[in-house]
């Protein structure tokens, strides 16, 4: 398969370098000229868990030029971002290739839509995998977790098994799923929490299992958000997703959150897409979500 890799960030990086690894015929996209050229020049640099460091060459692209279609597409952009990265590979997307967003938040699906159509093959997807950017081209590896992949109308076809199967070949255990919107709401709920604290405070995800006023923050955050997803007719027992929220920020506790990352780096942050859909959500089904709306606002009000 051709597999093309849009956004070279962290989590993007990562991706590639499984695939790479076990001679996938893969590539990464990027808008970032100066990054993209850094890549190019100097490879990318990985630190594993084990302590281990290894360089890759990878592919880098920041023009689309003559590129042949791509079998898969997998979107790991900014959830701002999304719109314009689609309308940038317009060009290798054919009728048969399959798009799958792997981004923090909701909406993106909804923008991928607007732009190629109903009838595209637009996958939608969650990964618990973590990265720290380090530079332009060096990351650090925290942890490699399940992913979730799946359409949000239909079954998965044989493509997205094959896509599935690969991913787990190549070292990211990945599973193609029936209810990806529950995976999506899950992860959503683990995000308004662990993303906006650890940013705002400063801190690792640990933390926030550490602190008292952390954990009633949290909670006030996932009570807001269930009510908001039970309007949207999904159904959330909320003790069960505080205490997997706990959980994951537990497992992953020494990790510095993607939001934090971009607040330390003077970059926007993906709020809108997270604690501020939420909020939005809200006003459109009529509950208040004051803690979220709070939290949105002091992000956005700390630069981010």
């Amino acid at each position: 398969m051709r597999i093309a890799i849009v956004g070279a960030g962290a989590l993007g990086l990562l991706f590639a370098i499984h695939l790479h690894q076990c001679g996938e015929n893969v590539y990464l996209i990027n808008r970032k000229g100066e990054n993209a050229e850094t890549i190019k020049r100097d490879g990318i640099q990985v630190k594993w868990p084990n302590g281990k460091e290894q360089r890759f060459y990878i592919p880098i692209y920041t023009q689309i030029g003559s590129l042949p279609a791509a079998d898969t597409v997998l979107l790991l952009v900014k959830g701002y971002a999304t719109s314009n990265a689609i309308r940038m590979v317009l060009p290798i997307i054919s009728e048969e290739t399959i798009i799958i967003t792997l981004q923090n938040g909701m909406g993106n699906i909804e923008k991928m839509t607007s732009i190629l159509g109903e009838s595209a093959h637009i996958s939608a997807g969650t990964t618990i995998c973590a990265s720290t950017r380090l530079s332009a081209n060096h990351i650090y590896i925290n942890h490699i977790g399940e992913t979730y992949i799946g359409y949000l109308q239909r079954e998965p076809d044989e493509r997205l098994k094959v896509i599935t199967k690969t991913l787990s070949r190549c070292g990211i255990p990945t599973k193609c799923e029936t209810r990806i919107k529950q995976k999506l709401w899950e992860k959503l709920f683990s995000n308004i929490a662990i993303n906006p604290i650890t940013a705002l405070l400063d801190v690792p995800n640990g933390h926030i299992v550490k602190n008292g006023n952390c954990k009633e923050l949290v909670k006030k955050l996932i009570n807001e958000a269930v009510k908001v997803a039970e309007a949207d007719g999904m159904v959330f027992s909320k003790d069960k997703v505080i205490e997997s929220v706990f959980s994951i920020a537990s497992k992953t506790g020494n990790n510095i959150s993607s939001m934090l990352q971009d607040i330390r780096n003077g970059k926007k942050t993906e709020i809108d897409n997270i604690n501020g859909w939420i909020v939005a959500k809200g006003r459109f089904y009529s509950i208040p979500t004051p803690t979220n709306e709070a939290i949105t606002l002091l992000i956005k009000a700390k630069g981010g």
